[in-house]
């Protein structure tokens, strides 16, 4: 049988949510995450990724672009979206928190009456604050036009295999901009087990 590579602006909008299911799920599993799909929107998350420590459950919703809304307050909920070539999650409060204080979204219409700020294309300030959710390392990672290319993940080089790979990874970045002050749990959370358990 011969595969055939699709195309994800082919896909209708629930074929490109579990194309996107799929490929978040596989990063994770870099991490140690298994995932769990949910069909009723437990708790605004979409599914539940588990570590195998026992004690890590992450309720993520998954989007396809930035997004900040107030329903999400106070759920302990992480959104995961892909942008370019990359893939980020981030704890929902945290980021709505840091964009709120760096940025004039509070000050928008859509947030003032609807409670929602959401980008597909984010501006220079709110890349700079999503970087450190980013949990692939991929260079161009901003590159516009490139989502749902085939062969754009590259993968090998994840946030876990920074060993010997001095000037990339997740350490890297972090050295790269020591003014921020934005914490990424899920990546830190993650070297904190790589430095534990080597």
């Amino acid at each position: 049988m011969k595969l055939t590579r699709v195309k994800y602006v082919d896909l209708n909008t629930r074929q490109k949510e579990n194309y996107n299911f799929q490929k978040v799920s596989a990063i994770l599993a870099d991490y140690g995450f298994s995932t769990i799909r949910l069909t009723d929107d437990w708790q605004g998350a979409d599914f539940i990724a588990r570590h195998p420590d026992g004690d890590t459950f992450l309720k993520v919703q998954l989007k396809g672009r930035l997004t900040i809304d107030k329903k999400y307050i106070g759920k302990d909920l992480y959104i995961a979206f892909q942008y370019g070539v990359g893939w980020f999650v981030y704890e929902h409060d945290d980021v709505m928190r840091s964009i709120l204080e760096v940025t004039r979204v509070g000050w928008e219409k859509s947030w003032k009456t609807d409670g929602l700020y959401t980008r597909q294309h984010p501006g220079v300030e709110l890349r700079r604050l999503l970087e450190p959710y980013r949990i692939t390392d991929s260079p161009g990672i901003f590159d516009e036009g490139v989502r749902g290319q085939t062969g754009s993940f590259a993968l090998s080089e994840s946030l876990c295999d920074i060993k010997g790979n001095e000037g990339r990874g997740w350490t890297a970045r972090k050295e790269a901009r020591p003014d921020e002050a934005h914490s990424a749990p899920l990546v830190s959370y993650v070297h904190e087990l790589r430095n534990r358990y080597g």
